[in-house]
């Protein structure tokens, strides 16, 4: 958003009447390295200790450490937290069961009610295809269905991301965790991050997108063009697309990047 729209919210009469007329109030991000200001809070499910050996690597302080149901107040809910938070850390590399799925919404529950401005949710859990446990390899994957879920119920600029481990090195997440932390992710939620070895990644130096076919609208010129090229540098076959009137310069773009052109309008139904 303008900073001019920032300025109105911010104004008292400005403020009263974008939300009278229910226009969004924006948010004032942490950016830079800053870490949170408030508390870091860390969850432990099934008794993983990756998050804490992480945070100790990093010199970062845990104010609270939570762990399986030890917490709770004998309902299955943790008490509410006294004070706002800054972020929550929750370690779910051990979780195996549908009863550990439970103990993590029970852990991230109060914490979101009690999340200050741009807070932080970096759940930590372990790649599904890792696991030969159909059950566990569930419960792993499932972890990425709550974190977009609690990335969209972020408020005041905080952010929820997954991170998944192929090993147990804290070496190997610090400096994810680190940036995951620090203002620098303000627009970075709802994410997996996947850090370490993976049965599915290509051979060394293997461009990203080498042997994929990728579709671009609007190619003729500009930013479509541009984009085209990028594909093609990182290895793709492009598949050039505009409307019959710039079928010329299409086909320059084209044959120039050895792809493939099409002219089509998409906008029309048929």
């Amino acid at each position: 958003m303008s900073d001019l729209y920032t300025s109105l919210t911010r104004n008292p009469v400005g403020k009263i009447v974008t939300r009278k007329l229910g226009l969004p109030q924006p948010a004032t991000l942490r950016r830079g390295r800053d870490l949170p200001s408030g508390d870091v809070v860390l969850g432990t499910v099934g008794g993983g200790d990756i998050a804490a050996r992480t945070l100790s690597l990093l010199g970062i302080d845990v104010a609270e450490a939570l762990q399986d149901s030890s917490a709770t107040d004998g309902s299955g809910e943790l008490p509410a937290y006294e004070r706002k938070i800054g972020a929550i850390v929750l370690d779910a590399t051990m979780a195996r069961s549908l009863d550990d799925l439970e103990q993590v919404r029970a852990l991230l529950r109060p914490a979101l009610k009690a999340m200050g401005p741009s807070g932080r949710v970096v759940v930590i859990g372990v790649a599904p295809h890792k696991l030969t446990s159909v059950q566990g390899s569930a419960v792993c994957q499932a972890l990425e269905g709550i974190v977009r879920s609690v990335g969209k119920e972020m408020r005041a600029g905080g952010t929820a991301n997954l991170v998944q481990v192929a090993d147990s090195s804290p070496a190997g997440i610090a400096s994810t965790l680190q940036f995951l932390l620090m203002g620098r992710s303000a627009y970075v939620s709802g994410q997996p991050i996947r850090i370490g070895s993976d049965r599915h990644a290509q051979p060394p130096n293997t461009p990203a997108f080498a042997g994929k076919i990728v579709v671009v609208t609007g190619a003729s010129r500009g930013i479509g063009e541009s984009i085209a090229k990028v594909f093609v540098r990182d290895g793709a076959h492009v598949v050039v697309v505009d409307v019959p009137a710039a079928g010329d310069a299409l086909a320059a773009v084209a044959n120039g990047l050895g792809g493939t052109s099409l002219q089509l309008d998409i906008t029309m139904p048929d």
